[in-house]
């Protein structure tokens, strides 16, 4: 038998039904604790998972988004050059045009004068 101080500072004695009580009361309460532990620990591993996920997301996005910024540079180049391409067809053919009318000139002024 074993004896606890009581609030009267007396001595009690404690039976063994009371001590069996007391001992599956404390190991349910460390099995709580310890499954609550894990459970915020499990909770913790997730949100953390959940976090590195996210940024992996955010990281790839914003590789996306450049991506997306350089080939929308690429296009703009490619229409710049096909812009000048374009004026550069168009003067060759009004100075194709201004030679065959030279030319066309030239040879009536020829065949008037003979």
């Amino acid at each position: 038998m074993e004896y606890e101080r009581v609030e009267k500072m007396e001595r009690a004695v404690i039976s063994s039904e009371e001590k069996e009580k007391k001992k599956q009361s404390t190991e349910a309460l460390q099995r709580y604790r310890r499954n609550h532990k894990e459970k915020n620990l499990k909770i913790a591993k997730d949100l953390c998972m959940m976090s590195k996920m996210e940024k992996e997301y955010e990281r790839l996005k914003k590789m996306g988004q450049e991506e997306a910024h350089a080939r929308m540079l690429e296009n703009k180049a490619l229409i710049e050059d096909t812009f000048s391409s374009v004026q550069y067809l168009e003067l060759l053919q009004k100075y194709l045009r201004i030679q065959k009318l030279v030319i066309s000139e030239d040879n009536t002024s020829q065949v008037q004068q003979s």
